[in-house]
């Protein structure tokens, strides 16, 4: 399957859907204009965002020969608020240049929050899928509601599907939680694209769900990838594996748990980039979700914890 028959089979459209607020996202990247911090007091090397809140980087990835970074981001206070995604690109992971924000909570099924998710390139365009929140109130209770969503764009600007949300939560099987579910990642493969989706089960054990299409459309339940079933899940000896209770997962590296700074991105990127194997074959990359530097300098040998999410 090539890159081309993204869509075949049933034709994608990327006009904008019915929404509770069309002009969200504009409204948000007219605040940022009214609103911009100061350059002078960014930091020079650290990707920011232009005014409010900022949490998981999303949709990492090359579109166009340039490299591409969203991240959750309220435009509005420097709270926790609805989700929107901030987005830079970059040439060099040194000079970030900032666009527009690509998404806004604007639709019926993403009202309370568009968050987080991955990135991909296609001959369409760029695709982001990203987890839709939306918030039902029902016999005097309210409930929260999470779907998967695409959006293709240009690299500058983005649509949402009209066919939103693309995966639901009555895809899983009987007893999976349709409210801790998300955190997409998507990937292609010769047969199709596949896409794993946090998730935990009614009793709280957390799982990562896999999912499968022919055109990134139109999407099928395939199995759980992986449970926690104890709690620690062990990769090639190399790291352990933990999942918590959205199904994200967390690995701590122990062989390479102190580092000097002057080798730190070097012995980083090789977890990073490539694809882990393991040794029954499944394909697993690991993306960096957050990483602390636990030291107080940084001019001495210190341990470094990576957090970090996705089997892909």
């Amino acid at each position: 399957m090539k890159q081309s028959d993204v869509c075949r089979g049933r034709t994608a459209d990327i006009r904008k859907g019915t929404g509770i607020d069309m002009d969200q996202l504009k409204k948000a990247n007219e605040y940022v204009k009214q609103n911009r911090i100061p350059k002078e007091e960014l930091p020079v090397f650290h990707v920011t965002p232009p005014c409010g809140w900022m949490n998981d980087p999303n949709g990492f990835s090359v579109y166009q020969g340039k490299t591409h970074l969203f991240y959750q981001f309220h435009p509005y206070s420097t709270v926790w608020g609805p989700m929107h995604w901030g987005h830079y690109e970059t040439e060099d992971f040194v000079k970030w240049t900032e666009l527009p924000a690509a998404l806004a909570p604007d639709q019926a099924y993403d009202e309370a929050g568009c968050f987080s998710g991955s990135g991909i390139e296609t001959e369409k365009g760029h695709l982001l899928v990203y987890t839709g929140v939306k918030e039902k109130e029902e016999d005097g209770q309210k409930y929260t509601y999470q779907n998967q969503c695409i959006a293709l764009g240009d690299g500058k600007a983005y649509n949402k599907l009209v066919q939103n949300p693309v995966v639901t939560g009555d895809m899983l099987p009987k007893g999976f939680s349709r409210e801790h579910f998300r955190d997409p990642k998507i990937w292609k493969e010769d047969d199709g694209y596949y896409m794993v989706v946090g998730n935990k089960t009614d009793q709280g054990k957390p799982q990562v769900v896999l999912f499968h299409s022919e055109n990134a459309v139109e999407w099928e339940y395939v199995s759980v990838l992986a449970e926690d079933k104890t709690e620690i899940l062990e990769l090639c000896g190399n790291a352990r594996i933990s999942l918590n209770w959205t199904g994200n997962i967390y690995c701590l590296l122990l062989r390479r748990i102190c580092v000097p700074v002057r080798s730190f991105i070097m012995e980083i990127m090789q977890y990073i980039i490539p694809a882990v194997t393991t040794g029954d074959g499944m394909y697993l990359i690991i993306r960096m979700y957050t990483l602390w530097m636990m030291a107080s300098t940084f001019t001495h040998h210190r341990p470094c914890c990576l957090r970090m999410d996705g089997v892909f």
